[in-house]
C-alpha cells in the first residue's frame, strides 16, 4: 500500500517538475525572443548602418505622411539608399526615443515630421542630431525660426500657416462671388461668419489671413466685406482654451451654443464658417447638421477647413464641408530627396532647390493647393 503512495507521490512530483521545466522553457523562449525585437528597435540590423537614412514620421495614418512616405520610398529605393521608416502614431515621447535609438547608430541624415509639431521635441531632436553632427531635415509641422537656426545642418521643408488661411480665403472667396445670394440666408446684403480657430496662446497673423484675402477678392467684384457674426466680439474668433477634448469636440460644442442664433431673419445670423483646421470644421459641420435635424431646417451653410484629412475629403464629396486646403506632399518629398542627395554628394543643401521657394538660410516653404472636390 505504502509503496503504491510512494509511485503515485513520485508520478506528481515528476509531472509538477515537467510542467515548470516546461513553463521555464516558454518564458526563456518569450525573453529572447522579446529581447531580439529589442534589439532590432534599437540597432535596426543592418539598415542603419554608413550612409542609411532614418526617417521618422508624426503619424503614418495621416494622409500627408502616408503620401510622403510612398514617394521617399520609391526614390530611395531607385537609387538604393539604404533607409529606416519610424511611425510615432502621433506621440512626441514616442518619437523621440525612436530618434535616440537611431542616433546612436551608424546613420548620416534624419528626416523627421515632429510628431504633433511639439517645440520641445523638435530642439531634442536637434540636439541629438548636433551631438551626433547628422544633418536633420525637418518637414511637415512647422519649426520655429530658432530652432532650424540653432543648428547649421537643420532645414525645414514645408509650408507656413499664413499662407494655407490665404489660400483659404482666396477659395472662399471665389465661392462667395458665385454664390454670394445664396449665402446671404437673412438677405441682409452682408455675409456674416464664424471663424474657429485651434486652441492655445492669442491671435497670430495667420488668424485672420483667409478673412483679408477673402475681403479682396470680394472687392473686386464690388461686394461688401465679410462681417464677424458678433459685433461685441472684438477678437472675431471663437476659440475654448479650457476645453481639454479633442478639436472635434471643441468646435461641435462652440457651434452648437451658435445653433439658435441661426435664425435667418436676425442680425446675428451665421451663414459661413471658416476653421483653421479641417478637425475644427468637422466638428461644426456636426453641430449644424443635429441642429438642422431638430429644427427642420434643410438649408446647410458652407463651411471651410485647413488639411485635407480623409475624413475631411468624404465630407466634401458627400457636400457638408465646402472646400480645404492641403499641403502639397509630393512636391515636398521631392525637395526632401534633391536636399538628401545635396548632403551625399557634398554639395550645398539647396542645391537645383528653386529659389522662389527659399526662405533665408535654412527653410524652403512650399505652395497650399485647395481641394473642393472637383
Amino acid at each position: 500500500m505504502n509503496n503504491k503512495k510512494n509511485e503515485l507521490f513520485a508520478g506528481k512530483h515528476i509531472i509538477r517538475r515537467m510542467i515548470l521545466l516546461f513553463t521555464a522553457a516558454v518564458l526563456c523562449i518569450y525573453s529572447m525572443l522579446a529581447l531580439n525585437a529589442c534589439k532590432k528597435n534599437v540597432d535596426q540590423g543592418d539598415l542603419l548602418n554608413d550612409n542609411a537614412i532614418a526617417i521618422f514620421y508624426s503619424d503614418l495614418s495621416d494622409p500627408y505622411d502616408a503620401s510622403v512616405s510612398e514617394y521617399l520610398k520609391k526614390e530611395f529605393d531607385a537609387k538604393e539608399r539604404k533607409y529606416e521608416e519610424f511611425n510615432a502614431s502621433g506621440s512626441a515621447d514616442t518619437q523621440l526615443e525612436q530618434i535616440r535609438q537611431a542616433s546612436d547608430s551608424r546613420i548620416d541624415l534624419m528626416i523627421v515630421n515632429i510628431a504633433g509639431g511639439s517645440s520641445s521635441a523638435a530642439d531634442s531632436a536637434i540636439s541629438l542630431a548636433k551631438q551626433k553632427n547628422i544633418p536633420i531635415i525637418f518637414f511637415g509641422n512647422n519649426i520655429s525660426d530658432d530652432a532650424i537656426a540653432s543648428y547649421e545642418k537643420c532645414v525645414y521643408i514645408g509650408s507656413d500657416n499664413d499662407s494655407a488661411a490665404r489660400l483659404q480665403g482666396e477659395m472662399i472667396g471665389k465661392y462667395l462671388s458665385e454664390n454670394f445670394d445664396d449665402v446671404d440666408l437673412n438677405k441682409d446684403g452682408v455675409i456674416n461668419y464664424v471663424l474657429f480657430r485651434t486652441p492655445g496662446g492669442g491671435a497670430d497673423k495667420g488668424t485672420y489671413a483667409a478673412v483679408e484675402e477673402c475681403n479682396k477678392i470680394l472687392a473686386a467684384e464690388d461686394l461688401p466685406a465679410l462681417s464677424f457674426y458678433d459685433s461685441e466680439n472684438s477678437d472675431m474668433y471663437l476659440t475654448d482654451d479650457t476645453d481639454g477634448t479633442n478639436l472635434f469636440d471643441t468646435a461641435k460644442k462652440l457651434m452648437s451654443s451658435l445653433i439658435t442664433g441661426i435664425t435667418h431673419d436676425s442680425g446675428n445670423t451665421v451663414e459661413l464658417v471658416i476653421a483653421e483646421n479641417d478637425d475644427l470644421a468637422l466638428g461644426a459641420i456636426s453641430a449644424l447638421k443635429e441642429g438642422l435635424e431638430d429644427s427642420g431646417n434643410t438649408t446647410m451653410i458652407p463651411v471651410f477647413g485647413i488639411g485635407d484629412t480623409e475624413d475631411a475629403k468624404a465630407a466634401i464629396l458627400d457636400g457638408s464641408l465646402t472646400g480645404t486646403v492641403r499641403p502639397d506632399a509630393v512636391n515636398a518629398a521631392s525637395v526632401i530627396c534633391t536636399v538628401a542627395d545635396n548632403y551625399k554628394n557634398g554639395k550645398e543643401k539647396f542645391d537645383s532647390v528653386s529659389s522662389g521657394n527659399i526662405i533665408g538660410e535654412s527653410k524652403v516653404i512650399l505652395p497650399y493647393e485647395i481641394y473642393n472636390g472637383n
